[in-house]
């Protein structure tokens, strides 16, 4: 089981996540790693990810993640 590193969400309200508009319109980023960001973001302070944490939460596999 591989920790990945802790990507804490910044906004406001714990209900909601804000993902700045300059990553989600970066032509250079795939949208799998802007979507598993999005999942990462959307997790509570302390929260520590694994990537069979991400598999479940997703359709993506270990080579994706």
């Amino acid at each position: 089981m591989e920790k990945l590193p802790d990507a804490i969400n910044c906004s406001i309200s714990a209900d909601f996540t804000q993902i700045p508009n300059e990553f989600l319109r970066n032509p250079n980023i795939s949208a799998k790693a802007k979507t598993i960001l999005c999942v990462l973001l959307s997790n509570k302070e302390g929260w520590q990810t694994h990537t069979t944490s991400l598999k479940q939460m997703l359709k993506e596999g270990n080579y994706s993640i």
